[in-house]
């Protein structure tokens, strides 16, 4: 039986369990309201002198009775909805007490704003029945501006004649082609939806600036935006911004909708079931990017971990407690389920990519060991994705690596040569962008990556000076390699993209950098400024360090480490260990024996 709702105060009990009734009437299929409801909807109606109102689904079951105006009316399960054919698949059929059989600017307002199949108004005129109907004709692929096809004051019987169900059939097929052609060579149109904390105006537009770049580097067609700023830590949609939501992919027939925040599985799932399309988060667009980029075994492997890692926890179907074999009562069945299948093959699967990524670091260890030889500098770039930094070692090296105006346009690390003109050499790696709020599991998927940063003795931090935001994201940065433990490392802030600029940029960031230097890559001015900071270091002066090196495991590789990077002044032993005095270039006194410095080195400036 039907819900009853509305304006039902001051009715009996008798008038109540007569609107019930009206859900036990039945109809044929294709019939708009047969003759028995819509006699029993006025006589009801003109009793309590009140609107009456029946949604019925397209097999002719009464979903809800209201009673009232129908744009009052509480809104039923959007799961009921068939979004992704424009039409609610509800019809609304009401009385007008007054006996005008005419629709309000209140009525067709709720039937454009809710897709409903036709609105249909009921009233008794001489004690006939008259009709008025109404039905959305879709325009240009979508239903948002729709012509409004109306007929009112309508006789009964020629209003059963009406082919409203066939000319509903017709407008629906004609919008399911519409629609397949416009998709079909064109992008999947996405709807981003950003919920920033009560916060800045400018951070709120740099996660705007942000999300958009991702949609378009993912290939993706921007039709809204949507912020809603949010309070505290809560970052759940309500109900009436949900269904607004939902309205606005019907309107701008959008594919996807793109979340800022993370979204947990069941949220996730939550909003698909809702909205009727898919819902993602950032962390999918920026893996779907990845993707895209991967270019190396090791990339491909990384990306897919990250992936399988990310959709392990999001597989649905039967709950765990019902695919095991026993358990106890109500948990014995025929066997595993597929979730409990498709599970054990992803676990199966990580397993295997992760012992592949342990042979591609071991590869890398040997690669790299062959580079720590290297008595030379060597230097790491790092820095938010799209700074710069493939074109600042191309400009530097006179390379040819891929370079793109493009968000995470380098996935795999690469190293080159630099060969000062006072004849000392550089290692330049370049790596992996961030990006704000960077996933963990993204991080964790590219630790084989980020490891040549730990192998730096310096990090070229590039950044955008043309873009708002230049504070926050050198925090992200930083922040990032933090949490790496890369902060005792040398930094120098290289200002990039000079040339985009009308004046020279100002930020409160720049007052924390010891070294800094201000170029453009694309055009090569001031690049001698930033070469000339390398030769400084490069050439730095030499540190006489006092070692002394307990009988341990440890003595014999930092002895040889003493002999191989350093000039050993001299070398005793006494009864606690060896005790030797080595000159050693600052870099290689701060990559291998950092507990022997003086404190007052270690307390240097190092952003």
């Amino acid at each position: 039986m039907a819900k009853l709702v509305g304006k039902i105060d001051g009715l009996s009990r008798r008038q109540c369990n007569d609107l019930q009734a009206l859900s036990e009437m039945g109809m044929t299929r294709g019939e708009i309201v047969s003759d028995e409801l819509a006699q029993a909807m006025l006589a009801i109606s003109c009793e309590i002198n009140r609107e009456v109102a029946v949604f019925i689904d397209r097999n002719g079951q009464v979903l809800l009775i209201s009673v009232g105006r129908v744009d009052q009316a509480p809104v039923f399960d959007l799961k009921r909805k068939r979004w992704q054919l424009g039409y609610a698949g509800v019809r609304c059929v009401h009385t007008h007490p007054s006996g005008v059989a005419k629709l309000s600017d209140a009525d067709l307002s709720a039937m454009q704003n809710l897709h409903y199949d036709c609105m249909v108004a009921l009233a008794e005129q001489q004690g006939k029945v008259c009709v008025a109907v109404a039905m959305l004709a879709p325009v240009e692929q979508s239903l948002s501006h729709a012509k409004i096809l109306l007929d009112e004051n309508l006789p009964w019987d020629k209003f059963i004649s009406l082919p409203v169900h066939e000319q509903l059939l017709e407008f629906e097929s004609e919008l399911q082609r519409q629609m397949t052609t416009a998709t079909s060579s064109e992008k999947e149109r996405a709807i981003l939806i950003l919920q920033p904390e009560q916060r800045a105006q400018q951070t709120a537009d740099i996660a705007e600036e942000e999300l958009r770049e991702l949609a378009d580097t993912a290939g993706l067609e921007v039709a809204q935006v949507v912020v809603q700023v949010m309070k505290g830590n809560q970052h759940k949609i309500g109900s009436g911004k949900l269904e607004e939501i939902a309205m606005l992919v019907q309107n701008e027939a959008a594919d996807v909708v793109v979340f800022d925040q993370a979204l947990t599985p069941s949220y996730n799932q939550m909003l698909s079931d809702r909205l009727g399309v898919k819902a993602i988060d950032k962390t999918v667009l920026i893996l779907d990017i990845f993707a895209q980029r991967a270019r190396s075994r090791e990339g491909k492997l990384q990306v897919e971990l990250a992936q399988l890692n990310y959709l392990l926890p999001r597989l649905t179907g039967m709950g765990t407690a019902l695919s095991r074999l026993g358990g106890g009562v109500g948990t014995r069945g025929p066997g595993e389920t597929q979730l409990e299948t498709d599970r054990r093959h992803i676990r199966r699967r990580i397993h295997h990519i992760s012992q592949e990524l342990e042979n591609v670091k071991t590869n890398r260890q040997l690669q790299r060991s062959a580079r720590m030889n290297h008595r030379g500098l060597q230097v790491a770039l790092v820095g938010y994705t799209n700074a710069g930094k493939s074109t600042l070692l191309n400009c530097l090296t006179d390379e040819n690596i891929y370079a793109a105006d493009q968000l995470f346009a380098t996935l795999d690390p690469t190293t080159r040569r630099l060969q000062l003109d006072n004849g000392h050499e550089i290692l330049i790696s370049d790596t992996v962008g961030f990006i704000r709020d960077l996933p963990t599991q993204l991080l964790d998927a590219f630790k084989a990556t980020l490891e040549e940063l730990q192998y730096a003795d310096v990090l070229l931090h590039v950044v955008d000076v043309s873009k708002e935001g230049i504070d926050e994201r050198i925090l992200v940065v930083e922040e990032i390699l933090m949490s790496l433990g890369l902060q005792e490392k040398t930094h120098i802030l290289v200002c990039n993209k000079i040339d985009n600029c009308e004046e020279m940029p100002i930020f409160s960031a720049a007052l924390q950098y010891q070294h800094k230097c201000y170029i453009s890559c694309k055009t090569g001015e001031s690049i001698e400024q930033l070469l000339d900071e390398l030769k400084r270091l490069a050439t730095s002066e030499t540190i006489t360090l006092n070692l002394h090196l307990p009988f341990d495991q440890s003595q014999g590789q930092k002895l040889a480490l003493a002999h191989q990077y350093g000039q050993v002044l001299s070398e005793q032993y006494d009864e606690t260990g060896a005790i030797v005095e080595v000159q050693l270039s600052m870099p290689d006194a701060k990559k291998y024996f950092w507990e022997f410095l003086p404190e007052e080195l270690k307390n240097e400036v190092k952003w």
